[in-house]
């Protein structure tokens, strides 16, 4: 009878560890797996949208943004007035996305061969993530001097301002506003881009 029972009590105290165990893991999965799945596609749903294009894609596309006027930011995480004044993009196409296309345009890629645009995706998604950027993002797939040159900038930042017919109004660069100590939206960009909104649509219907 001994033997049995304890026969009996050793079976009895398996069946409550394997029931335990499983316990234990039907909850790791629910709470382990699917909550950080779940909240990783939130964050994937609200994080802003990064292109890698060169800097003549670029112009095509905003091309198709005729009818508006358009603020091209060309700017670099590395660039301490362009992280300072970015927020201030983000607040322009806010207050007027109707009327106004945004476009920021990353220049972080520097050519090297062991770091393609790519590699620089997360960097500079993290920094729009961060400023709630959701405008037409661009990693430039053009390495920055090689771009510099092209366009003739000594570095970031620079914004161009397009009319609502894609002609080229002005292009603002720290070289090309010495009265002020450096390129801002408040003093700078903003105004003119009202007074081209003031401007009458010209175009034909």
């Amino acid at each position: 009878m001994r033997i049995w029972r304890t026969t009996f009590l050793t079976w009895l105290a398996w069946l409550a560890v394997a029931g335990l165990g499983g316990c234990v893991r039907s909850t790791a999965m629910v709470g382990g797996e699917g909550g950080p799945r779940s909240e990783r596609a939130s964050l994937a749903e609200s994080a802003p949208t990064v292109e890698i294009l060169s800097w003549d894609q670029t112009e095509k596309r905003r091309e198709q943004f005729r009818g508006k006027v358009v603020v091209l930011d060309v700017w670099s995480t590395y660039c301490d007035p362009c992280v300072r004044e970015f927020p201030n993009l983000v607040k322009l196409q806010e207050r007027l996305g109707d009327q106004v296309v945004c476009i920021s345009f990353n220049t972080d890629f520097s050519g090297a061969k062991d770091e393609p645009p790519e590699s620089f995706r997360k960097r500079v998604q993290e920094f729009l993530t961060a400023r709630k950027a959701r405008l037409f993002n661009v990693l430039s797939s053009d390495p920055s001097e090689e771009f510099y040159t092209k366009i003739r900038l000594g570095g970031p930042p620079a914004v161009f301002v397009y009319d609502r017919q894609g002609k080229l109004v002005k292009r603002f660069d720290n070289s090309q506003v010495p009265k002020t100590p450096e390129l801002t939206y408040k003093n700078d960009v903003v105004p003119l881009v009202e007074r081209l909104l003031a401007q009458p649509d010209t175009r034909r219907p």
